[in-house]
């Protein structure tokens, strides 16, 4: 998305610092132009900028977006976002650090709640760069998660060696359950290769054998059908 605004007050402060501002516009489907002169700057890494031109009221709404904002992304450490919600207390914000933080019990099958993201990031974090050797995007693991948890189906997209299938081990390590993959690149006849194949047994008489495929889907596990555009 092209962002465009009032340049000469962004330059003043380091890049990555986090502003609010209150009027704005799409003047294209992609476009987003801030319009207001003088946009708020919140904070810049662990440092909060003077916000006490807002009203107690502003000031609250403001605070509360970006302390739930910042839970919900699920990238940013806990204690960090409670730095900067003290920092913001500082000049009037209010919270409740235990009931803000707190992730609710999750279980299979859950349609989730208002707070999803961040009890999905307490109970399943988004695993490091230095632990799985490639970066994670916080809101395709979020996704990913949701649906094992809904047991709704998920399609991965990329080129080869993109990490489709490396994620899936980090997802099924992080989840508890166990990975089961389906070569769908080999399979000449889907019915035989997923369901399976009747067979005359010992004594004669026509008999039906389950695919592997059936006992994994039944497994409760993650089933990779790996190549299946093929």
């Amino acid at each position: 998305m092209r962002i465009t605004g009032p340049i000469s007050e962004f330059a003043k402060f380091p890049l990555g610092t986090i502003f609010v501002a209150d009027e704005y516009d799409f003047p294209e489907e992609d476009h987003l132009h801030i319009m207001k002169e003088h946009s708020t700057a919140l904070f810049f890494e662990s440092t909060v900028f003077p916000i006490s031109s807002f009203d107690p009221e502003k000031l609250q709404e403001v605070c509360d977006f970006t302390i739930n904002y910042m839970l919900d992304n699920g990238s940013y450490e806990l204690d960090y976002i409670k730095k900067i919600a003290e920092e913001f207390s500082s000049f009037g914000y209010t919270f409740d650090w235990e009931e803000l933080s707190a992730p609710k019990p999750i279980e299979a099958g859950t349609s989730g709640g208002s707070n999803l993201k961040r009890t999905i990031a307490a109970h399943y974090p988004v695993p490091k760069k230095e632990d799985c050797g490639f970066h994670i995007d916080p809101d395709l693991w979020f996704l990913m998660v949701r649906n094992v948890l809904r047991s709704e189906n998920t399609l991965l997209v990329g080129p080869t060696g993109s990490g489709k299938t490396e994620i899936l081990v980090h997802l099924a390590k992080a989840m508890g359950r166990e990975l089961n993959t389906q070569d769908m690149g080999t399979v000449q006849d889907a019915q035989s290769a997923l369901l399976g194949v009747h067979r005359i047994g010992k004594e004669g008489h026509s008999e039906f054998e389950y695919a592997p495929f059936v006992s994994h889907i039944k497994s409760g596990g993650i089933v990779l059908l790996d190549e299946i555009n093929r």
